[in-house]
């Protein structure tokens, strides 16, 4: 999942000091809710969770995408104590974490936390947009450096989009791709719903008409 957002100096600082993650934020919460989805957020002085009312026909669960969100791994365990006393007042019958801190075998056994197969991808990338087109040339590698230089030169051009009707070229991009890289896709209307929030924008390559 690619997606480029702007947020404020103070926003961000918020953000970086509590480790928080894009699908943790109250903009992910408003796009959820206009999918249907209950959410629930806790905010503390040292964690934040944004947690995601599943249902399954074996009973419901709480869901945290990239969450919580600690100002250090010892919060972790306060963190899932509040989770948890939510998550035995909504009935339901297991909480699933991602903390985005990197947990030891020792929290993980002392916290009784059990590994799953990852749902959301566990390698993502931000990219700050505030430097200079040239300083963010200079930050990349040489290869992916080169390869933009060169197609600049032979034509390429980026333009924004937040057109619905512009979703189609990375819907199809995905469906000729989901198979040969063994992922699943979420829904056309999932993605193109994203467009109409201030998050999410479609960045299009071109080059030679196409």
């Amino acid at each position: 999942k690619i997606f480029l957002y702007s947020i404020s100096k103070n926003r961000r600082a918020t953000i970086i000091s509590m480790k928080q993650h894009f699908l943790q934020s109250q903009s992910w919460e408003r796009f959820l809710n206009s999918q249907g989805e209950k959410t629930f957020r806790l905010n503390e002085e040292n964690f934040s969770a944004l947690c995601v009312l599943k249902e399954t026909p074996v009973g419901n669960y709480l869901f945290l995408p990239y969450g919580p969100s600690l100002a250090s791994i010892r919060d972790l365990g306060p963190a899932i104590k509040a989770i948890s006393e939510l998550a035995q007042k909504e009935n339901c019958i297991f909480v699933r974490i991602e903390p985005i801190n990197k947990l030891s075998a020792k929290t993980t056994s002392k916290l009784k936390l059990k590994k799953t197969k990852d749902y959301d991808p566990k390698h993502t990338i931000i990219l700050d947009l505030e430097p200079s087109e040239e300083e963010i040339l200079q930050n990349m590698n040489q290869s992916r450096r080169n390869f933009f230089r060169n197609y600049t030169k032979k034509g390429i051009s980026v333009r924004t989009s937040k057109d619905k009707k512009d979703a189609k070229i990375l819907i199809d991009f995905l469906n000729q791709i989901t198979d040969s890289r063994h992922f699943s896709t979420h829904s056309e209307k999932y993605l193109t719903d994203q467009l109409d929030f201030d998050f999410a924008t479609l960045y299009i390559a071109e080059f030679e008409n196409k």
